[in-house]
This record gives C-alpha cells, sequence and structure tokens, in this order.
C-alpha cells in the first residue's frame, strides 16, 4: 500500500487548511481588539464634553522634571534661543506662541519658578554652559538680588536627570495640555464630594499650565480676586519687611558684582542680558516703588552690568496691560505686553542674527 494513503473516515490536513483556520481564529481577536479601543476613545470623548461643559479646561502638571526638561535645552552654539527665569511674573507676561508668531527662527524656553525665588543664580549657570549665544530675558525685583534668593533656582539646575525621564514628562504634558480628562483637579473624590456644584470656580484660582510653562492664572469671582489680592499683599508686605537693605548705592553694586561677571562671560560667549522689570499695579506696584525705586536700582544694575533693562511702563500705552491680582498679566493683556516687548528688543538690536 502506497505510503500516502490516508485511513477511511479520516480529513487529510493541508497547508492551506491550516492557514485558514488560523486566519478565522485571528479575525475575531482582531474584532474585539477594535471594539474595545472604539468603546475606549468615545468614553474619553464623552468625558471631555462633560467636563469642557462644566467650564474645565486642560491643565499641565508643573514639576521640576518639566523644568528639567525646559533646561536641558538650553545649549551652546544657538543664536535663536530666547531663555526666560525668574518668577512667575515671567511665566504669564512672556508668551512662547507670540514669539513664535513674530519671531518664526526664534525659540523661547520658559525657565520661571513660582514663588520669591531669585533668578541670579540660574544667571551664573548659563553663563558657564559653553558657547551659549542666547538672548536671556531676566525678571528680577532688587529683593530677589542677593545671592542667598537664588538658592533653589541653582539646585533645579544641578538636580540630577536623565534624558529619557524628562522626555517622558514633557511628552505626558504635552497630552495634559490637550485633555481635560487628565486634570488633576478632577479626582473621583471631589467629584462624589460635590457632584452638581463641582466646578472650577469651587477648586480656588485656575492656574492654567501649558506644555510649554506659560502659566495663565484667572479668578472664578470678583470676591474671590479681592481675598486673594489683600492677602498675597499681606503675605508680600511681610517680605519686604525683612528685605535685605542697602546702605547705600556703592554698598548695592558691591552686592551685584557677581551678576556682572556673570553678564559678562555671556557677552563674551556671543550671547545677551537684558533685565526686565515686569508689570504690576495698585498697592503692590507702591510697596516696590516705594522701597526700591526701579529707575534707581535698575539703573545702577545697567551700569554696572553693562546690560540694559527694559521697563514695564516703558511699554504701556495708557495702563492698558491689566494686572488682576496687581503682580501678573491677565490672559488678555499678556500677548500684548509679548508683542511690544519683541518691537523694544528689536529696535534695541538684542535679538540674535
Amino acid at each position: 500500500m502506497s505510503s500516502s494513503a490516508t485511513t477511511p473516515g479520516t480529513t487529510p490536513t493541508t497547508p492551506s487548511g491550516t492557514a485558514r483556520e488560523d486566519t478565522s481564529r485571528r479575525l475575531p481577536e482582531a474584532r474585539v481588539y477594535l471594539l474595545g479601543l472604539v468603546l475606549f476613545v468615545g468614553m474619553i470623548g464623552a468625558l471631555e464634553v462633560y467636563w469642557r461643559g462644566r467650564a474645565f479646561e486642560p491643565n499641565v502638571p508643573d514639576s521640576p522634571d518639566l523644568w528639567a526638561y525646559h533646561w536641558s535645552r538650553v545649549v551652546g552654539n544657538d543664536p535663536n534661543l530666547i531663555v526666560a527665569i525668574g518668577t512667575s511674573r515671567i511665566r504669564t507676561a512672556v508668551r512662547p506662541d507670540v514669539i513664535q508668531e513674530r519671531l518664526p527662527s526664534q525659540r523661547l524656553i520658559q525657565l520661571g519658578v513660582n514663588g520669591p525665588s531669585g533668578s541670579l543664580g540660574l544667571l551664573a549657570e548659563i553663563s558657564r554652559i559653553p558657547h551659549f549665544r542666547g538672548l536671556v530675558l531676566c525678571d528680577l525685583l532688587p529683593p530677589l538680588m542677593a545671592p542667598e534668593q537664588g538658592r533653589e533656582q541653582v539646585a533645579m539646575a544641578r538636580r540630577p536627570n536623565t534624558t529619557a525621564h524628562t522626555l517622558n514628562t514633557y511628552l505626558r504634558s504635552l497630552l495634559c495640555d490637550r485633555l481635560v480628562v487628565l486634570n488633576s483637579a478632577l479626582s473621583v473624590r471631589n467629584w462624589f464630594a460635590q457632584r452638581d456644584s463641582f466646578r472650577p470656580e469651587s477648586v480656588g484660582p485656575r492656574l492654567r499650565v501649558h506644555a510649554d510653562r506659560t502659566l495663565e492664572i484667572s479668578y472664578p469671582t470678583d470676591e474671590a480676586l479681592k481675598t486673594i489680592r489683600e492677602n498675597r499683599f499681606r503675605d508680600y508686605a511681610g517680605r519686604y519687611s525683612k528685605a535685605r537693605r542697602y546702605k547705600n548705592m556703592d554698598e548695592f553694586r558691591e552686592a551685584i558684582r557677581d551678576v556682572a561677571d556673570s553678564v559678562a562671560r555671556i557677552k563674551q560667549n556671543g550671547g545677551k542680558v537684558v533685565f526686565l522689570r515686569l508689570p504690576a499695579a495698585g498697592a503692590r506696584l507702591q510697596l516696590e516703588e516705594a522701597t526700591y525705586p526701579s529707575a534707581l536700582y535698575f539703573g545702577v544694575l545697567a551700569e554696572t552690568t553693562s546690560a540694559p533693562w527694559i521697563d514695564f511702563r516703558e511699554l504701556s500705552h495708557e495702563d492698558d496691560l491689566d494686572c488682576p491680582d496687581e503682580s501678573h498679566l491677565s490672559a488678555d493683556s499678556a500677548p500684548v505686553f509679548t508683542s511690544r516687548l519683541v518691537e523694544r528688543l528689536r529696535r534695541g538690536s538684542l535679538l540674535g542674527q
């Protein structure tokens, strides 16, 4: 008998038959995965519509890792870099989208840090980056010029980080910048506790952070704004009462001698530094000017460092720059301020080529 014969009652198995069975087995699995994906996307879309209908917005968690990612982008041999350093004021006042629109070849890196933290230590760190040729916009107030005021930002710059970790943080921030469902304020606990009353105003002032670290601050009601303004002013006045006082301007010149060295190193590399006196209003502005007059202190700073300074009042047209809380520009005024700042930098030939 031939070896190819088959046993009666059995069906021969062929390679093509096996392929058909494998294909038919895989098709239902693919349909299940596709259906699961469609349901997931639909659920996310429904949640997006729900939360946006309640006036919530996307928000990026501001973290040292996100700051570290942007700090890693400050490199040498790039004359098109614009690096913004300082406090939350520079985060609300200088808009990367306006810079991109008005100066397509330039890149703004936002390194402002919330709170009473000085930026002169970070300026020194930038001055040590080999061949740094960009422009540094340095938000500054006299009480934050003392060396001890800059330690926080120096520690952030020297904090060990891995490229992969900070990049992952940035990629997550891009998602958070677009999806409301990733807003950390939308916790299940908050929703169950407040249900129908759970709206943006129920979670306090809105500090909206973007992936590029732009900061927008808004207040739900005029009463909330008034209360926050008063509380912040009391805290700020207390800090000013304890701030370092200089016996005379010679003592102040000596105190900022290291700043002159930092500016000189940046200039030697082909970079530039511009000091900014950023917008303030009302009682906050009166306190700042009464204690440390800008014309006097920034004038001496410019003379000692040979770096220009720009006063926000130079860019204001009949006080049209709105600071609702007296120390941060509104989201509507920030693009106006940034646009005028760009023109001022152009007139002063302060932009990289």
